[in-house]
C-alpha cells in the first residue's frame, strides 16, 4: 500500500482523483518494529536514544513530479499564516502493528489568507481523525502534518528526523501549499520542500535548494513576491 506522499506524486503525475476507499494510506511507514521495540533495543545497547527510520518514499514528496507551476499553483490550497502551536503525535500506521509505530508533528496555523482550492481531497484517516481530536482547529486554524518528530517512550528518546523537509516550522509566517482533507481543516504538505516559502515582510524564500519548476516559477513569474502570488490566485469563497 502506498503512502501519502506515493498517491500524491501519482495525482501529480497522471492527474487522476483519488475515488476509491482503501486501507490507510500511510500503511508502507510500517517497518515491522513498533516505538515500544525500537525503545527497547536501545536499551538493549545500554542506549537512551534511538532513531525511527522514514519509509522509502514517505519525505514529503522530495521525489514529486510536477510539470509546471500552473499545475502546482491550481492542485494545492495556498495557506498564509503561522505556527502558533504544535503537538507530536504516535500513531500504528498498519492494522498490523500492536501499537504506534510512526511519529509525527502537527502544527496549528493560524490563517491569515487562503488563497486557491485543493484539487484533491485526502480521504479521513487515523492520523488526520487523532490531529483533529487532540489539536481541534480554532476559528480559520488549519492544522498541519508533517511527518517526523522526537517522542519519549519507555524511558528512551526517540527521533524520526532528518530530511529538509522535516526541518521545523518555527513561528512566522509561511507560505504552504497544502492538499487537504474533507473538512478543510487538515492538510498535508504534498510538494514537500516546494511546499513550504517563508514570508519576509512581501519575499517569499522557499525550503527548497535544488532549482526546480515551483520554486524557479515563483521567482520567474511573480518576483518572489507574496503580493504578485496572491493577486494572481484567486481566494475561494468564503465557507
Amino acid at each position: 500500500m502506498k503512502s501519502k506522499t506515493s498517491l500524491f506524486r501519482g495525482w501529480a503525475f497522471i492527474g487522476l482523483l483519488l475515488s476509491t476507499s482503501c486501507e490507510s494510506t500511510t500503511h508502507s511507514n510500517y517497518h515491522g518494529l513498533t516505538l515500544r521495540d525500537y525503545a527497547r533495543k536501545a536499551r538493549e545497547r545500554g542506549s537512551r536514544e534511538a532513531l525511527v527510520p522514514y519509509a522509502f518514499d514517505e519525505e514529503e514528496g522530495e521525489m514529486l513530479i510536477i510539470r509546471n507551476l500552473d499545475e502546482a499553483i491550481n492542485s494545492y490550497q495556498w495557506v498564509v499564516g503561522e505556527p502558533i502551536e504544535e503537538q507530536t503525535l504516535t500513531v500504528a500506521t498498519s492494522k498490523r502493528s500492536p501499537s504506534a509505530d510512526s511519529i509525527y508533528t502537527v502544527y496549528r496555523i493560524r490563517v491569515e489568507k487562503r488563497l486557491g482550492k485543493s484539487k484533491y481531497q485526502i480521504p479521513a484517516d487515523s492520523i488526520e481523525e487523532k490531529a483533529l481530536r487532540d489539536m481541534p482547529p480554532r476559528g480559520d486554524d488549519v492544522l498541519v502534518i508533517k511527518s517526523g518528530g522526537n517522542t519519549v517512550v519507555d524511558g528512551v528518546l526517540l527521533k524520526k528526523r532528518g530530511s529538509l523537509c522535516f526541518s521545523e516550522l518555527m513561528p512566522r509566517r509561511y507560505l504552504l501549499g497544502l492538499t487537504m482533507d474533507s473538512s478543510g481543516r487538515v492538510g498535508w504538505l504534498a510538494m514537500g520542500c516546494r511546499s513550504i516559502f517563508a514570508v519576509n515582510g512581501d519575499r517569499l524564500s522557499s525550503r527548497e535548494t535544488n532549482l526546480e519548476v515551483v520554486t524557479t516559477g515563483i521567482k520567474e513569474q511573480f518576483g518572489d513576491s507574496l503580493a504578485a502570488f496572491s493577486k494572481a490566485v484567486q481566494s475561494p469563497p468564503t465557507r
